[in-house]
This record gives C-alpha cells, structure tokens and sequence, in this order.
C-alpha cells in the first residue's frame, strides 16, 4: 500500500511516502508560530501552503498513492465560514488569552461536570472551550450565524476532502465532546457562547473521513478521490504503535514534554488532560485495546533548554553545546543540588493543564540568584526543576493506575529523556526502556495499513 502520512507539529509539517516497505522520500516544510504576549497563533494559509509543499516533495515523480493518513498538534482551535475560509488564525495550545475567561466557565458549569461529562477543565489555551468563549466575548460576530468551529484537523480535513470533520481526540481537546457517547454537549456549548450545529461532524480516526476533492488534488498533485484517514492528535500516532495496554507510559520528549498513560476508560482529575486516542471503531483492529489516554505535560523542556542555549551559550559551536548539555544532564540526574546555587520554577510557557490563580507569576521563576552565579548554574537549575516536574507527571499519573514497567519512548530531547528516567526510578519503580522504531509519521503509516 502506497500512502502518503502527514504530520502538522507546531512549526512546520512533516510527510513521508511510504512505498509498501519503506519511507521512499521524506520531506519537510517550516511555519512559523507567531508570539505576541499571551497571543500565540499559526497563520492558517501558511500552514496549509506547507502541507502542499512537504507532500508535492514527499511524492514527486513516484506516481499516486493509495490512502492519505494526517494527525495534527492540539489544541488549534479555528473558526471559518461556511467554504473553510478562515475567520481566524489557527490559535495553538500556547495561548494564554483565556485565562480570566476559564476561570468565568468555572462559574457557569461546575469543576465537577467539566471532568465527569467533558474529560477536563476548561484550560487556557489547552482545552478548545476557554478559547472559544474568549472569542465569543472579545469578538462575537466572528460565531455568529453560518460560522464553523473546530480543531486544525478540521481545517485541513476541509482542506482535503470538503468535509467539516472531527476525531474523538481532538474532539474532546475542544471541550464540548461528552466522553461518555461523544456527542456534543448542549450545556457546555451554552456555556461557551457557540451553536453544536456549528460544530463538526465526529469520525474515528480508523475510519476514512473522506476523499480528496479535485482542487486539493492539484494543489497536491495527487489523484482525486484518494481516500483520507486519521486526523487524530499527533501523539496518537506515535502511542498506536505501542501494545496500548492499562498502565502503560509513552514518553515523548522534544521541544514539548508529554507523557501518557494508557487506560481503558477515561480517569478525568484536576491537573490532567484526559482524551482518547481517536481510534476504536467498532470491530477495528484498536477497539480491544486501552484506547484512553491520561496526560500529563511540561509545555517548555526542550525548549526550554533551546532558550538557554541561544541565551546563554551562544558563543559555543553545535557539538560543544550538545556535549555541555549532556554533561549536565548527566549531572543533574546523578547529583545532589548545591543549596546555594540558583534554583529555577521551570514554567516557561506555563502549566496546560492549569488554570492559574489570578496573581500567579507568569513564566519561569529563578530565586538563589547571587554574582557568583555561573550560566552553567543556571542551566543546572533549569534541568533540574524540569527533572522535579517530570518526578511529578509520573506520581500523577501512576495515583490514577498501577504503571507497567515498561516505557515506550520518542522524541528528540534524547539526553534531557534519560535524565528524566534516571529521575523516575527508584527502589519502588524501576523502568526500562523500549525506543519506538518510528516517530509519528510512521505511526500514520501504522494507522492507515490498518484499515
């Protein structure tokens, strides 16, 4: 089977087209996320530019491809009109605008029938609701009448196939999906300010959701009518390769840090992020496996070290900075603190899955800061607060079920990820290890042989 797996991540979209035995080309295309403050958003019209561009490169001079698979970041909540055409940019899980309004849902349903009947609070930016009802507040001709609102998938579902689409995972992302029978819930809606016919339609990810329209074809330059699948969140195509049994963890660790806990049912708490994988058609190859997800996440880690990087060690070359950086890591895992040495609050794109207390500091928080203070001391600090982060994602989660020991692990953050496990074990817990294969892009090929 010929396909063609896309993958839209925060900055740029990856493709690969998988020849029946291997990735025969991969290809890459950037965008960029722009940050104004709280305001962090993804021009529609250049994400989807890239997505032609990575899958013309993917494919070009090898012939048609039999099925289209694509997942997507989430939460990108986007409102278009009735033809797709964006009435607003593609606002991204790093959005922090809502902040005050979430905090005026809590008000309007209570905390308990947000986890019981949606799966989560409404989270600034990480969950779709509190987005939208700033947007009803702030700008509320842009929902009114024949509007549409949806997740990025839905966008580029529309992009593809003409339709107005949704998977369970980025469904209840948005906040309005019941996660007991999926359908959307008339009560949150009201909360938010939005219409459920303005919604989209929900479709497994296991399932074809559509056909490439003609226009779509040739801004491809593919064949019109090709099947399309998935749409799932990103994260959903790398844990599908895994066995997904109860009490498994995937870690993947690159510029964001996410670890999920497979469950067969959902297990909403405060302070969790709680969705399904998207997959689990009736009589599907996932449907007998554990299709929930809990999920914990540091929205700054490899970013975070990133920034001082370019902060703080700009002066060294490539391969002295990755060895500096692994140093430390190494340090920082195997060693006690200095009490006198600076200490960091590792909050550098704030906590998705809080909705932080009016006065809360926003940002990362140094302390123990002295002129004898070294930029080494200062990366130390950074990695160790995001090492007791990370101890306190896997306490979270193992209170909801007993965890396997073994751990699947991707991502790009290699070094800052064995820190991290080093960090986790102990006499009680001990893990291994297993590396995924393939990144995301492989899973999409996973998701569409499975059809």
């Amino acid at each position: 089977m010929r396909i063609l797996a896309l993958d839209s991540g925060s900055s740029s979209v990856k493709a690969g087209y998988w020849d029946g035995c291997r990735f025969a080309a991969r290809a890459k295309a950037a965008y960029p996320t722009h940050f104004d403050g709280p305001r962090v958003e993804v021009d529609p019209t250049r994400l989807l530019s890239a997505l032609a561009k990575a899958a013309r490169e993917a494919t070009a001079g090898r012939g048609a491809v039999d099925i289209i698979a694509y997942g997507t970041f989430s939460s990108g909540v986007i409102v278009t009109d009735p033809a797709g055409r964006p009435r607003t940019p593609i606002i991204t899980h790093q959005d922090r605008r809502s902040t005050d309004t979430a905090r005026q849902l809590l008000a309007r349903l209570p905390k308990r029938t947000w986890l019981s009947r949606l799966g989560n609070l409404p989270y600034p930016g990480g969950i779709g609701a509190s987005t939208l009802a700033w947007l009803a507040q702030h700008q509320p001709a842009l929902l009114k009448n024949d509007a549409r609102a949806g997740q990025l998938s839905s966008l580029i579902a529309h992009h593809l196939t003409g339709q107005w689409v949704i998977d369970p995972s980025n469904a209840v992302f948005l906040g309005l999906c019941r996660i007991t029978d999926f359908s959307w819930d008339p009560a949150a809606c009201h909360a938010v300010g939005i219409r459920p016919a303005s919604l989209p339609r929900l479709a497994w990810a296991d399932e074809i959701s559509g056909r490439l329209t003609p226009a779509a074809a040739r801004r491809l330059g593919l064949t019109p009518g090709t099947p399309v699948t998935g749409g799932f969140v990103d994260t959903s195509a790398a844990v599908i390769q895994t066995p997904m049994r109860p009490g498994q963890l995937s870690h993947n660790a690159g510029s964001t840090d996410v670890l999920a806990l497979s469950l067969t049912s959902p297990a909403p708490a405060e302070g969790i992020l709680t969705r399904p994988v998207g997959v689990g058609r009736p009589n599907g190859p996932f449907a007998t496996r554990a299709t929930w997800l809990a999920v914990r996440t540091i929205a700054a880690a490899g970013s975070a070290t990133a920034w001082a990087r370019r902060e703080l060690f700009r002066d060294l070359s490539d391969p002295q900075w990755f060895a500096a950086l692994r140093r430390a890591c190494r340090t920082a895992a195997s060693s006690p603190p200095d009490p006198l040495a600076p200490r960091c609050l590792p909050a550098f794109a704030g906590d998705r899955a809080a909705i932080p207390a009016p006065d809360a500091p926003i940002g990362a928080a140094f302390d123990r800061i002295t002129l004898s203070a070294t930029r080494d001391q200062f990366l130390q600090a950074i990695l160790r607060g995001l090492l007791s982060e990370s101890r306190h994602n896997i306490e979270m989660l193992a209170n909801l079920h007993p965890l396997q020991k073994r751990v699947y692990e991707m991502g790009g953050a290699s070094d800052l990820a064995a820190a991290m496990h080093a960090a986790w074990n102990s006499p009680r817990q001990h893990h291994t290890f297993t590396r995924l294969p393939g990144d995301g892009i492989r899973g999409l090929v996973h998701l569409a042989e499975s059809l």
